[in-house]
Formats: structure tokens, sequence, C-alpha cells
């Protein structure tokens, strides 16, 4: 049997909720991204971590409700479309604070997997897929990251180069059709024939079901969780053809 024949529905992991203890912060922190504070916002991390914020508390329950206040703020008419865009790269940069200078001695050792993460071509938002970049590093994935493809440089980066797995971020509802087709032009161009296509972001938390639709393997809305449910389907899925291929 085919191992994707063996997957008969879908997995479909849930998101988790990490903002609670963080939720008193997330103004406050914003604020300081459209700022341009970047002392303050390492200084506000650097107390939290200190405290006992954990990577995922502060990636998910801050950085990321940081980024949607934003998305909130410019649909109110409150903040201009290049505030957005100015103060979503400040937050980026405290994404890479967090993952490099204040909880990079969680990292993983690395693994012999590689997934391209990017967001869905056409979609407009590239922070939550900038995030799920960095977990996947920080659970010693080999990662590529594609801040703004298109469907052409997703479907020439994998013919040129081995990836395990394609994860790709939909936060807006996506046109299925398009969407459907990139992900079958994607497998098909793929160096790697057996290559395992994941979903995440907003609109496949709300309705997870659309990874039937477009072609996915998996909806992995839970971040945290994501890199190793990762890693269990590409072992559980193909692990014993590559230990029979490497032999």
């Amino acid at each position: 049997m085919i191992p994707r024949l063996a997957m008969r529905t879908p997995m479909i992991v849930r998101p988790e909720r990490f903002g609670d203890c963080l939720s008193e912060e997330v103004a406050g922190f914003t604020q300081l991204a459209l700022n341009s504070d970047a002392a303050r916002s390492r200084d506000l991390l650097h107390r939290l971590y200190e405290a006992g914020a954990s990577f995922s508390q502060l990636q998910l329950g801050l950085l990321a409700p940081a980024a949607k206040r934003l998305d909130g703020l410019w649909r109110d008419d409150e903040v201009s479309f290049l505030d957005v865009t100015l103060a979503t790269g400040n937050l980026q940069q405290m994404m890479r604070f967090v993952a490099l200078d204040l909880a990079a001695a969680g990292q993983q050792p690395q693994l012999s997997l590689s997934i391209l993460i990017a967001p869905a071509p056409g979609e407009p938002h590239g922070f939550g897929a900038a995030m799920v970049a960095e977990f996947f590093r920080r659970d010693g994935w080999g990662v590529f990251y594609e801040p703004r493809p298109t469907r052409e440089t997703l479907v020439r980066r994998l013919a040129e180069g081995w990836c395990d797995v394609l994860g790709l971020s939909v936060v807006a509802r996506p046109d299925v059709a398009k969407l459907r087709e990139t992900i079958a032009l994607a497998r098909s161009a793929s160096m790697n024939p057996d290559l395992l296509v994941i979903a995440g972001g907003e609109a496949m938390a709300t309705d997870p079901l659309l990874v039937s639709e477009i072609g996915a393997d998996a909806v992995l809305a839970a971040l945290a969780a994501a890199p190793e449910r990762t890693h269990r389907l590409v072992s559980a899925l193909f692990g014993a053809k590559r230990a029979q291929s490497v032999g």
C-alpha cells in the first residue's frame, strides 16, 4: 500500500491557548512595536522570560496576539498600512530575539528532516509563517522559509532541492480551487515523490475541513505541537520506506 493511502482522513490538530497569562501585556507591547522601541521591547521580553514565561508563551501568548491586534487596528482605521508593515517587521525582530537570545538553550539537536514553510501564495499575512519557521528550527528541523512566495517560486524550490514537508500558512479564507491546484503542482514538481503537505493558520483553525478541499495531508493549528506531530507523521508514513532505501 502507498503510505499516503493509510491516511484515510487528514490529521487535524487544533490550536492551543497560551494567551491568558500574558494578555495584559499585549496592548502595551503592540504600542512598542508601533513606536519601533526595540530596547523597551527586548527589556519586556527579558523580564517576562526571567519571570518564567516559556518560549511558546512569549511567541503565542504575546507576539502572535500583538500581530493580531495590529491587524485589528488597521481594519478599524486606527493605524495606516505602513504603520502595520513597520510594526510587524519590529515584531519579527522580537520573534528572532526570543528564539536566538532568550530561549536558544532549549533548542533540540539537528534532525535529518527538512521543511519548506511559506504563506500560501497570495496570502497577505506572513507573520504566522515566520513564527512557524521558528518553532520548527527550535525543534531541530532544516527550515527553508519563503516570506512572499508565488506559486512558481514554491514549485521551483521543491523541484530544485529535497524537502520532506511543505508547510503553508493560510490566514485569510483561500481561493480553494487555486490553492488545491498549487498543492497539486507542488507535489508533481517535488524532488520528493512522497512530499507531505501540512497547513495551518487562522483560516484552517476556523474550518479544519478545508484540509480535504485543498488537498493537504494535515491541519496543524497547534503551533507548539506542530514540529513533533509532523515528525511523528513523517516517521509513521515513510520511516520504513526510508530505512529500506538507506540500507
